[in-house]
């Protein structure tokens, strides 16, 4: 499944405060994502599921590896966020404010693969609800 908007650059017109602050925030992003990740493992390991649904240790199992991968996936993200800023302040610190062609690509290219991830992790969460709404006990 493709993400409904694809990604697009417009990191040739910012500043080096405007791709700061960008980053910035996706790292306090991934930071919630973090708790949030935390919060599934747990709702999924939880023994609240009808137990005569087919297949639902299974599907819980894919479920668990699935969040398990994207919890790793964040994690590694997190850490290009955190050297990308760390190269900024670099920049700043030398004063060296000039965004060459180069810089702009490590830019890009993460930001891609964080547009790729949050659509992945979003699909990822829409199944997990959708499927644990029908299966968690009522009461």
């Amino acid at each position: 499944m493709k993400p409904k908007t694809e990604y697009k650059s417009f990191n040739t017109n910012k500043t080096i405060e405007e791709l700061n602050y960008n980053l910035l925030n996706k790292r306090d992003v991934f930071r919630d994502l973090i708790i949030e990740q935390d919060f599934y493992k747990k709702l999924l390991n939880a023994p609240i599921y009808k137990s005569q649904k087919l297949n639902l240790f299974e599907i819980l199992e894919d479920f668990k590896r699935a969040l398990k991968n994207t919890a790793e996936t964040t994690k590694e993200l997190l850490n290009e966020i955190g050297m990308q800023l760390f190269q900024i302040d670099k920049k700043v610190a030398r004063n060296d404010l000039f965004c060459d062609h180069f810089f702009i690509k490590e830019m890009d290219d993460l930001e891609l693969k964080i547009h790729d991830f949050l659509f992945k992790i979003s699909v990822l969460k829409t199944d997990m609800f959708e499927y644990c709404k029908d299966v968690i006990i009522d009461n």
